[in-house]
């Protein structure tokens, strides 16, 4: 199915691997999936465990599929990602 996706900035938080005791990092995206009108707009999150696998903040296309995890939960799973509109205007970098 395809929606459009806002997505805002990461937030990242770091956590004690119960069995290894690492210590290990995620990064958490909220978005905001808006699948048309008379539908409400699904506030929800996707977890990356490496921050650029995240993506820009900014409205995009996106194509997701739902299925029901082990709980019995609605999952959604994003497939594609396509930037419509970014947040913030591209800025020139001088080297």
């Amino acid at each position: 199915m395809k929606a459009i996706a806002h997505f805002y900035p990461v937030e990242s938080f770091e956590f004690v691997d119960k069995v290894t005791g690492q210590i290990k990092k995620l990064h958490k995206q909220p978005y905001d999936l808006d699948q048309g009108p008379g539908v409400r707009v699904l506030q929800t999150s996707v977890m990356r465990s490496a921050e650029a696998l995240a993506v820009q903040p900014g409205d995009y296309e996106v194509e997701y599929y739902l299925e029901l995890d082990r709980k019995g939960f609605l999952q959604v799973n994003l497939t594609r990602t396509r930037m419509v509109k970014p947040d913030q205007k591209p800025v020139a970098v001088n080297v």
